[in-house]
C-alpha cells in the first residue's frame, strides 16, 4: 500500500507507476534534453474532483504551466511526448481537447 493511496489498486495506479519510475534509474533522466517522454504527475484522483468528476481544471492548469515555464519541451512535439494519468471513473470524458488531442493519456 502506498501512503495516501486508495485501497483499490485502480485508483493508486498513478502512484504505483511513479514509484516504479523513480526507482528505475535506467528509464528516467534528470536531463530534459535526453528525455523521450515527460511524465506529468497531476494525481487527479486526489484533487477536489475525486472519483466522480473529471479533473479538467487541474490538467488545463498543468498544460498552461508547461507551455509557459517550459515552452521548448512542450512545443517541440506539441505535447505529444507528455504522459498524463486520469484514473477516476470519469477519466478523460470531459477533458479539454488541448490535452486529449495532444498528450499521451492513460486512464
Amino acid at each position: 500500500v502506498y501512503p495516501g493511496a486508495s485501497a483499490d489498486p485502480i485508483y493508486s495506479a498513478e502512484l504505483r507507476f511513479l514509484h516504479q519510475l523513480l526507482e528505475d534509474g535506467a528509464t528516467r533522466t534528470t536531463d530534459p534534453y535526453e528525455a523521450d517522454l515527460f511524465f506529468v504527475p497531476i494525481f487527479g484522483y486526489y484533487t477536489h474532483s475525486g472519483n466522480m468528476n473529471a479533473p479538467t481544471s487541474a490538467f488545463d492548469k498543468a498544460v498552461a504551466y508547461l507551455q509557459k515555464a517550459m515552452p521548448f519541451f512542450w512545443s517541440r512535439h506539441e505535447g505529444r511526448d507528455h504522459v498524463f494519468f486520469s484514473t477516476a471513473d470519469v477519466g478523460w470524458c470531459s477533458m479539454s481537447s488541448t490535452v486529449r488531442r495532444k498528450a499521451i493519456l492513460i486512464s
